[in-house]
Parts: structure tokens; C-alpha cells; sequence
């Protein structure tokens, strides 16, 4: 990582931030790519930095789930070194990174099951409940956790989170991981009563724990106890607990399967199985060999779709007067709007609309079968692999990248991304001229592709946002592409951003007319956790207060009444409330 963004997370410094992006909007991209790394979001969460890692979270939403060289993600860094109010941030801002697996697939929940912080177990469960059913690579739940670390409250917690949980499968969950067994299949009662720990022995049979579970030694949990512990043995005996002699014996469910008839997912399974052990290396080889030439084949075409060639025999024959040619012709019904037509020179007739027709049918489905073509193929080489680590080993890249050039393919036509907007295209922004994007979309169809493929980028609405005077340029621009309303420059502005700090309230009013989400809007939140209606006393605005209580109270959203509650008494970062705030202000003045 650079020393200067690394000082800037060490420091908390968020217009740091935004300078080194305006140096390279791609800064935060080239931290990404590396596997494992400190990123600036784990500096930032090991000093408690918490505003700056909100920032840093909304910029780089991946950061949050990354792990460092040593195996831990951000959450776990804050846990570590104490940052109690950067570990609620986490979990306010996204509640499943609290199933983040760590080192030795430990998440945040297993290290505070392991700590015994019974207040922040508590908020664990509340904003992920499904986090207990996350094990660790000995195949530990945060239950036998707890148990190994003697912390008999924090099983309480996590047995009282299974028994309110009201997810979806809750029921079958709860009773699943109670009775889970580790590698050595020990149940959490095995490990409690192993360790003579008598109150977390009656807390598991209450919550209808199975009492005679055989580990992988052939011991239940009435083999482990101490015979000098009566008190053990006795709650154990009184739910009925056995010794594994005493127990009767299972019938063998494998005699059972091979008994069964073959499903169909077998049956092909097996087939596929067979054909590897029945081909000799070398007919493996001749086929191997041929998949990957169809693979090399389908995907070279799939980077150079023959859309343009198919265009080109219907329509680029200078000898052919229906030729079609594309004019721009200015409307008098609207002022400041384009159009494109297509003009026909002497002779055109429906037969050029239906070339055109066709010659997009057949480029579509030449697409289709090329993308259709690479998926069998890859399978198919999937299929030829012998078996063993490699194939396993190679199965998820295998499909993934299948499915993910094959989606591409369909989807659209790759171009190369440029990271500076094309000189027209801007010039056309600040003049506002709508002509200038209908030229230029006709030259590069992609151009707008390319832009919104940079992260960081002052687009053209940016630009067209500024002046009162391009509002139908700046509308026109949306509905090519609407991804650019919500687009943040380098220094973390959308296009609303600067036309609020120009007051032109006509292009705001734009905005809001095009994509409307003003009503739920009040219910966002800045990095230091302020609502609107903090932002609003603080600098005096009583009138707008006064707005803003007012659509709270008409309640138009969805749960209006709880989100009307949660809002008017949202706490900021300092615990303060709108009321405290407004209180403190009149007291200085």
C-alpha cells in the first residue's frame, strides 16, 4: 500500500482520501487485487477511526470482507484491539460481515464467544442471528466455544439467540446446531460435561440437547463425566442420559442405500465416471486437445462479435442506392432536442429495414451458439480431467468462468475503458448540446461504457448539472445512462452535489422529477451518524426541521410509524438525539 494512503488511514484523514483518488482514481482497485493485504479499512479499524472506515466502506465495499496476511478481516482487527464502537459501525452497516471467516474460519462471533463479552454477543445476535451457525475449521460452533473458555454466560446468550431466532429454517437450526459435533464429534454437552462444568450441563439439557450422542470414539456424554462429580452425573441421569453400552444398537443405513434405485443425478454421475475409467490416456488426450481448440476458438470470437460484418454486407455497398443513410434532423415541436431518423435515398424501400432486421437476428444468434459452443466445451474439458485434487481443485474456476464469459458475451460487445472522459463528449456537457452525444454515440456506441467503468470520474452529467441552462441535456444523459446520476467524482460528489452547491434548483428539481426518492431519502445518514434533522438544528434551519418533522409525521414510506420512532430519536456518534442537540444550542445561545 502507498505510505501516503496508509497515513491517511492511520491518521483518519478522509480528504486524504479523496486527493490521492483524484491522483489516481484507480488507487483503491490496486489495493483489491491483491489477494491479502492490509487495507487502508483495516489500519483505520485498528485505530478506531470510524468515520473514516464508513467512508471508506461506501467507496470500497469489498474492504470489509477482505482478509490480511495473518487472516483477519477489518472486524476482526477492531475486536482485537478493542474498538468497540468500530465493531457496532461494522455491524450497523452491513450485519453479515459478522459471518466473516477469519483465521482458522473463525468469524467476529466465534472471537467474542471466545472472549466471553456477553453485551456484544448480544448485538451480534440481534444484527445477524444466522451467525451461529457458522463453524470454524475444527469444525467448532461459537457454542463449543464458549464451553472450551469456561464462559458459561455467553452459552446462555448464544442458547437464548437460537431460541428467539425467527429466521427462516430457525426451528430446524436451532435443534441442528445444539447437537452439532465437532471433528472429534464431540456435542458441545460432551466438551460441558468433559470439563465438569455443571451449569452449562443443565443449560444444554433444558434447551433438548441429545443426551446419548456417541462422539467419533464410540463415548456419550455420561462415558466422559467424572465419577466424583455427582452433580453432573446426576443431571445427566435425570434426563436420561446412558452409557454407550447400554445403548441399542443402529441398523447399518449404507446396506440400505446400495439397496436403493439409482436417481437420476447418480445415474449421470456415474455415467460421466465410467466413460473416464473406460478411455485410454491417449483418446483422452486426441478429445482434450479438441475441447480446448473449441475453447480457444469460441472464446476469440466471443471479443470480436461480428455484429459490424453482418451491417457491413447489408448496407456498405457505395453502388447500392437503397443504401441507408443516418442524418440528425433538429424538431421544431421541442426546443433544444434530437432525433435520429433514418433518411432513405431514391429506391429504399421496407426490404432495407428488413436487411437490417435480419442481419441483427443473425449477428444475436451467432452469438448465442458461439456462447452456447464455449459452455459445452468447458464442461466437456471439465468432464475429461482424470479424477482427483486437480479436477476438484479446478471445478469452481472451470464454471465460473464459463458462466461468466457466457453472460458477458450476450450482454454486450467488450471495449477497451479509457480512464479520461472522450474531449467531445465534455465539451458537449459544458455547452450543453444535445447533438454533440447523438454524433457521438454513433461513433462509439460504448463511450458511455467506458466512462462508468471508471470508479471515480467527473461524468458529463457532472458537468451539465453546474449550469441551470443544460437541464434537458443533463435528462437526456440519465436515460442513456442512469448510473451516472448516482456516479461520485474523485472528490466524492454526485452530479446533485454540485448543482446544490451552483443553486440551480431547476436541475435539482430534474433530478428529483427523473428518480424520485426524496421521501425515503431522510431516512440516510452521514458518516458521523447525523440525520437530516441533526444537520438542520446544528446550523440553525428551524423551518426546514420543521419540513422534515412534517414528512415524518405524514409517514408516505413503507413501516412509516417504526421508521418515524427510529428517526426523530436516531443517535449520532457522541449518543446525542435531535432534541439533545437543539438543547445544547439554545444553552450557548
Amino acid at each position: 500500500m502507498e505510505e501516503n494512503l496508509k497515513t491517511a488511514a492511520q491518521n483518519g484523514d478522509i480528504n486524504k482520501i479523496y486527493k490521492l483518488l483524484g491522483e489516481d482514481p484507480n488507487v483503491l482497485d490496486c489495493i483489491d487485487d491483491v489477494p491479502f493485504i492490509d487495507t487502508p479499512l483495516h489500519i483505520a479499524a485498528s485505530f478506531g477511526h470510524v468515520q473514516f472506515a464508513r467512508e471508506i466502506m461506501r467507496l470500497k465495499p469489498s474492504f470489509a470482507r477482505k482478509l490480511n496476511q495473518d487472516g483477519f478481516s477489518p472486524m476482526h482487527l477492531a475486536l482485537q484491539n478493542g474498538q468497540t464502537k468500530m465493531v457496532l459501525g461494522f455491524l450497523n452497516c452491513e450485519s453479515d460481515l459478522a459471518r466473516v471467516q477469519g483465521r482458522e474460519g473463525k468469524t467476529s462471533l466465534h472471537y467474542v464467544a471466545e472472549q466471553g463479552e456477553v453485551d456484544l454477543l448480544t448485538e451480534f445476535l440481534s444484527a445477524c442471528p444466522q451467525s451461529i451457525q457458522d463453524v470454524t475449521i475444527q469444525n467448532e460452533t461459537a457454542l463449543h466455544i464458549a464451553v472450551k473458555n469456561s464462559h458459561v454466560d455467553a452459552l446462555d446468550f448464544l442458547l437464548g439467540g437460537l431460541r428467539r431466532a425467527c429466521y427462516r429454517g430457525s426451528d430446524i437450526q436451532e435443534r441442528k446446531i445444539i447437537n452439532w459435533k465437532d471433528d472429534e464429534g464431540n456435542t458441545v454437552l460432551h466438551i460441558a460435561t468433559a470439563m465438569n462444568q455443571s451449569q452449562a450441563v443443565r443449560l444444554l439439557i433444558s434447551s433438548k440437547i441429545k443426551v446419548n450422542v456417541k462422539n467419533l470414539m464410540g463415548l456419550t456424554a455420561l462415558d466422559l463425566s467424572d465419577p466424583n462429580s455427582g452433580q453432573v452425573r446426576e443431571t445427566l441421569l435425570n434426563a436420561g442420559a446412558l452409557n454407550a453400552q447400554s445403548l441399542p444398537q443402529v441398523s447399518n443405513n449404507s446396506r440400505d442405500h446400495l439397496r436403493s434405485s439409482l436417481s437420476c443425478k447418480e445415474s449421470t454421475a456415474i455415467s460421466i465416471s465410467r466413460f473416464k475409467k473406460n478411455t485410454s490416456n491417449d483418446t483422452r488426450s486426441v478429445f482434450l486437445v479438441v475441447a480446448v481448440l473449441i475453447i480457444t476458438a469460441t472464446f476469440q470470437a466471443g471479443l470480436t462479435p461480428p455484429a459490424h460484418v453482418f451491417l457491413d454486407l447489408n448496407f456498405d455497398n457505395s453502388n447500392n442506392n437503397n443504401a441507408l443513410d443516418v442524418t440528425l434532423v433538429n424538431t421544431t415541436s421541442r426546443i433544444n432536442t434530437t432525433e435520429i431518423q433514418l433518411s432513405k435515398n431514391e429506391g429504399s424501400s421496407k426490404a432495407d429495414q428488413l436487411r437490417t432486421l435480419i442481419a441483427f437476428m443473425l449477428s444475436y444468434s451467432y452469438t448465442m451458439l458461439n456462447s452456447a459452443t464455449f459452455f459445452s466445451a468447458i464442461m466437456a474439458l471439465y468432464s475429461l480431467l482424470p479424477d482427483g485434487e486437480v479436477n476438484k481443485m479446478l471445478s469452481l474456476p472451470l464454471f465460473s468462468f464459463a458462466l461468466c464469459f457466457t453472460s458477458f458475451s450476450l450482454y454486450s460487445n467488450p471495449v477497451l475503458f479509457e480512464t479520461k472522459m472522450e474531449e467531445n463528449l465534455k465539451t458537449a456537457a459544458e455547452n450543453g448540446d444535445i447533438n454533440m452525444i447523438s454524433i457521438s454515440l454513433l461513433e462509439d456506441p460504448h463511450l458511455p461504457d467506458r466512462i462508468d467503468h471508471v470508479p471515480f470520474i467527473h461524468t458529463p452529467l457532472h458537468i451539465a448539472a453546474a449550469s441551470s441552462c443544460h437541464i434537458q441535456f443533463a435528462k437526456k444523459i440519465i436515460r442513456l445512462k442512469p448510473s451516472f446520476a448516482r456516479k461520485l467524482n474523485q472528490e466524492g460528489f454526485s452530479p446533485m452535489h454540485p448543482a446544490f452547491h451552483n443553486d440551480q434548483t431547476k436541475v435539482i428539481l430534474g433530478f428529483l422529477d427523473t428518480e424520485s426518492e426524496l421521501v425515503q431519502s431522510i431516512q440516510d445518514v452521514t458518516i458521523q451518524n447525523e440525520t437530516a434533522s441533526h444537520i438542520a438544528v446544528k446550523n440553525h434551519k428551524v423551518d426546514s426541521l420543521g419540513f422534515l418533522l412534517g414528512v415524518l409525521h405524514r409517514g408516505y414510506h413503507e413501516d412509516s410509524d417504526i421508521q418515524k420512532r427510529k428517526i426523530i430519536n436516531w443517535k449520532d456518534d457522541d449518543g446525542n438525539t435531535v432534541l439533545r442537540v437543539a438543547t445544547t444550542m439554545n444553552q450557548r445561545l
